[in-house]
């Protein structure tokens, strides 16, 4: 069994209300992992300072996978590997953020640099796109899609009807709502706490996700208008699935959900296990057209995939497996 050390904030690899978590209590099952807290803002950047927080020395480890919020990375001091021998993995799930369409975002073509200065081998991050346009950049960058936690998602066997939707009103999103708020298409709200989200989403038969990008043009002015004109935004198609869809699917609703590539390679089959739009206005139509019975049907498919296929204790076979390869290739 490889040894990796993994040095991440502990909200995100002990918490219970954080889905990913989940795919490192199934990781800990294929690798000896150690975790070390990323503590205090940007926390140190020697390798060996997390080493000894553990105990361990660097010779110890076969792999390091760094999984830090991506702000802190970028502006924290470049990593020192202090001499470290074994594989240095970045594990991001934000790596879609590198090609945001607002020409003054940020994080716009900022993954690369970052990949170079921290002195990577690899970048695992979970979309497809994301990886193919990573690689044209230069970066080694692998798929590992998003997954769901099995233990907080699930069919709990009541009755269902009608469509939600949860989550941050991104632009696209706020846009989309508008215009089925407009054209009389009911979607309810179910936002709150993670914790009692699936409750809430085991009430509706479907549950509509919006993966388009968005920027909203002009600056400070734009934003203000967007404000009162959600439909005053700039629209792209989305580069990856949001982690909403399996969730939703392992929840027992039916994903509405906008056509990208790799949801088919996933699984996700227009009218099998999900209803895909490529348009506002095919939302609209597709909403109007959907019964319960259809949707509740589609569901079961989807929670059925999602099952089999898309757990986070699924993807932590699948990160094991790449591990061991990565390293077995370096000799």
């Amino acid at each position: 069994m490889r040894d990796v050390l993994l040095i991440s904030h502990r909200d995100l690899v002990e918490s219970h209300t954080r889905s990913v978590a989940a795919l490192f209590r199934g990781l800990a099952e294929h690798v000896a992992l150690q975790f070390a807290a990323w503590e205090d803002g940007a926390g140190p950047s020697s390798i060996a300072s997390y080493a000894r927080l553990v105990g361990r020395d660097l010779d110890d480890f076969d792999a390091c996978i760094v999984f830090v919020r991506y702000r802190l990375r970028r502006e924290g001091d470049p990593l020192q590997w202090d001499g470290f021998k074994g594989l240095r993995l970045w594990l991001e799930e934000d790596g879609s953020l590198n090609f945001a369409i607002g020409r003054t975002d940020p994080w716009r073509g900022s993954f690369p640099p970052v990949f170079y200065r921290d002195r990577f081998d690899v970048m695992v991050t979970m979309g497809r796109q994301v990886v193919q346009g990573l690689r044209e950049a230069g970066v080694n960058a692998y798929w590992l899609p998003k997954g769901y936690d099995q233990d907080a998602f699930c069919d709990l066997g009541e009755a269902r009807s009608g469509v939600c939707t949860f989550g941050t009103p991104w632009g696209s999103r706020r846009a989309l709502l508008d215009h089925l708020g407009r054209a009389g298409v009911e979607v309810t709200d179910v936002s709150g706490p993670y914790a009692t989200l699936n409750r809430r989403l085991n009430r509706f038969a479907g549950a509509l996700v919006c993966n388009l990008r968005s920027a909203v043009p002009l600056g400070r002015p734009g934003r203000l208008l967007n404000r009162w004109v959600p439909r005053f935004v700039q629209l792209a198609p989305g580069i990856e699935p949001m982690i909403k869809t399996f969730e939703v699917a392992g929840a027992g609703c039916a994903p509405v959900v906008d056509r990208l590539d790799e949801l088919a390679e996933l699984g996700f089959i227009d009218g099998e296990t999900c209803l895909l739009y490529s348009d506002f206005a095919e939302a609209e139509e597709r909403l109007r057209a959907a019964t319960d019975d259809e949707l509740r049907r589609i569901g079961r498919g989807a929670q059925q995939l999602a099952a089999r296929r898309h757990t986070w204790s699924c993807r932590a076979e699948q990160l094991g497996r790449l591990l061991e390869e990565l390293i077995a290739r370096r000799g």
